[in-house]
């Protein structure tokens, strides 16, 4: 059952509170689950709770009183839809329950949340079908608790970055700054969900088991390396290591197709044959930088493997301009460069400080993998090349937008050019031979 508190001043929504299925406190204390923060009201002024399909409420002995309809309350009321609720004659509230007249619920506290102020200005009317989107949000977000419970970190972090998405793609995150947006969009789902554990830890902690996990394996596998492996075992070699490099980026190698690791080799070709002196040179600038990116990407909880990014970026070249005038080790153009707190003037450009630039590509990268969802680190990685927009330009002509949300699909659909679908194999190549070594160049000829 659906049911919330509309605090109205005074014929206007200003704040709104969903109702638990528990007990919840009203009243001015900053311990009430749901906080009002006006004189008149007491400090525990009054209590809902839920008995079945049922809402009732009390007076908690108030100075002022609470008033349902214009009558004082002398004992416990059960709740009707649009009930009109007075504290101490001054703070009017609306009590809804299934109403088809949805409200926007921006950041509401429910009866196990941190309790958040009522009185914290005008708040924007909601869609009328947005609550099937929160609906879904919400649910997503209980199959990421539950896999969560039972130690499925790839499930719950998946399910996680699903439901933030869903936000994203409503425009119900528009009003945050790019670079609170995951955690906000976790906020608001929590709150939304009566009972939910801090959704930003539980993600937080699932992405530290998976990497965790992710190591084991590699430690137990010996890895095979490129520049020592006999000729004959090159294939099975660049194929294990590719499945590596996938797995570290959150994707199952038993979803990849065969053709991806054709177009994984084809990239590997290249960038050994044609370009092995600058390759030789740019993997030599980034092994002094390594321990760095791995620090800064990782404590976005993003994989440490995306810092070959870097590399087939620009080579880690700090002094790297672009065409299109990217600047610096990670390529930022200029608006994007200051979205991400990056200060780019004629004086100082911090895309060439590599620690600064690495910090602000790695919140990029876990902003665009939230927004994303599902299949979010490949599609985090196409938009590299792509750009962001463009991405989200193809994810609309899916036939199905919320199930073949991946990578993959816009792929098989062709909806990404033809720069950009090499662009990830090219990633997954690089990584390989930054990880394994350099092979002969008659080693991957076909």
């Amino acid at each position: 059952m659906r049911a919330k508190l509309i605090h109205i001043e005074p014929e206007r929504a200003r704040a709104i509170a969903a109702l638990a299925r528990d007990e919840q406190i009203i009243g001015r204390d900053p311990a009430c689950h749901v906080v009002i923060d006006d004189t008149r009201v007491s400090r525990q002024h009054a209590r809902i709770w839920c008995e079945g399909q049922r809402h009732w409420i009390a007076d908690l002995g108030s100075a002022n009183g609470t008033s349902i309809n214009g009558q004082r309350l002398a004992t416990a009321q059960e709740l009707a839809p649009d009930d009109r609720i007075e504290l101490g004659n001054a703070v009017v509230l609306r009590y809804e329950r299934q109403s088809s007249n949805a409200w926007l619920r921006l950041g509401v506290a429910a009866c196990s949340a941190a309790a958040l102020s009522l009185a914290i200005g005008l708040w924007n009317l909601r869609q009328p079908d947005s609550d099937a989107l929160m609906d879904e949000a919400e649910a997503l977000a209980q199959l990421a608790v539950d896999a969560f419970g039972r130690g499925d970190w790839e499930a719950t972090r998946a399910k996680l970055n699903a439901a933030v998405g869903l936000l994203y793609d409503a425009g119900r995150l528009d009003d945050v700054p790019r670079l609170q947006r995951p955690d906000v969009g976790l906020r608001r789902i929590g709150q939304a969900l009566p009972g939910a554990p801090d959704l930003e830890q539980v993600y937080r902690r699932a992405s530290e088991q998976e990497r965790a996990q992710q190591l084991e394996r590699v430690e137990v596998a010996a890895p095979c390396r490129l520049d020592s492996v006999e000729p004959a075992d090159v294939d099975l070699c660049i194929r294990t290591r590719a499945e590596e490099v996938l797995a570290a980026v959150w994707q199952h190698p038993g979803e990849v197709p065969e053709s991806f690791y054709a177009a994984v080799h084809a990239q590997m070709r290249l960038l050994v044959e044609q370009r092995r002196p600058w390759l030789e040179r740019s993997l030599a600038r980034g092994q002094a930088l390594r321990e760095m990116m791995e620090a800064e990407l990782t404590a976005e909880n993003m994989p440490p493997i995306l810092r070959y990014l870097a590399l087939i970026e620009s080579g880690y070249e700090n002094r790297a301009v672009s065409r299109a005038q990217a600047v610096g080790i990670w390529q930022f153009v200029e608006p994007t460069a200051r979205a991400y707190d990056l200060v780019v003037t004629e004086q100082r450009d911090d895309r060439r400080d590599a620690r600064k630039a690495t910090r602000a590509a790695a919140r990029y990268l876990n902003a665009l993998a939230f927004e994303f969802g599902g299949d979010a680190l490949l599609l985090a990685i196409a938009s590299y090349n792509k750009g962001e927009n463009g991405v989200r330009s193809a994810l609309k002509k899916l036939r199905d937008p919320r199930t073949d949300r991946t990578y993959w699909k816009l792929v098989e659909r062709n909806l990404l050019p033809a720069e950009t679908r090499d662009y990830v194999p090219r990633f997954v190549a690089a990584a390989i031979l930054g990880e394994a070594g350099l092979p002969p160049v008659r080693s991957v000829a076909r």
